[in-house]
């Protein structure tokens, strides 16, 4: 009859009115998403520029001070090149405090031939600021015999720290 006819209208525009809210939420979402995924993966590159680029520009700010730090060592080295063990452990405890002083270190050391050395600082292995073993068996002192100049170890761990050797 007519009123079955009107609701079957309403009905059908109800029906008709939700299924486009639906599709038009459906597609605004997929849209949002798709675009989320691209803002993600462009916001990801750009982190990892400029990530890499400060980590470059880094780099090369420490090894332009690895650098000035070994010419300033070649410098004292030829300066000591003839230095004998004559002297007190204070007198090179003083030594490798001026040493450190000058360049701007946080430690430094001095080994000779006969395997005893000294450092500025002290710890287990450098009780009283002197090694308790044979310096020449460790790895700086054996890359500074063999370096024609000075050179630099590669980081290693050390108890608490990490360091770098310049020899």
């Amino acid at each position: 009859s007519a009123q079955g006819n009107i609701m079957i209208k309403i009905g059908f525009k109800h029906l008709l009115l939700i299924t486009i809210t639906i599709l038009v939420g459906l597609s605004v979402s997929i849209t949002s998403y798709v675009s989320y995924i691209k803002e993600e993966e462009s916001l990801k590159a750009s982190i990892t520029k400029e990530n890499t680029e400060n980590v470059q520009q880094q780099a090369m700010l420490i090894e332009r001070q690895l650098n000035e730090k070994a010419l300033g060592l070649a410098k004292i080295a030829k300066l000591y090149k003839d230095l004998t063990e004559e002297g007190s452990t204070e007198e090179f405890v003083k030594l490798t405090e001026t040493f450190a002083s000058a360049m701007n270190l946080n430690s430094s050391a001095v080994g000779f031939e006969s395997g005893i050395a000294y450092w500025n600082q002290t710890s287990e292995t450098w009780p009283d600021h002197k090694f308790s073993g044979d310096v020449r068996d460790t790895p700086y002192y054996q890359l500074a015999r063999r370096s024609l100049d000075s050179a630099t170890t590669e980081p290693y761990f050390d108890t608490l720290d990490y360091w770098i050797s310049i020899v």
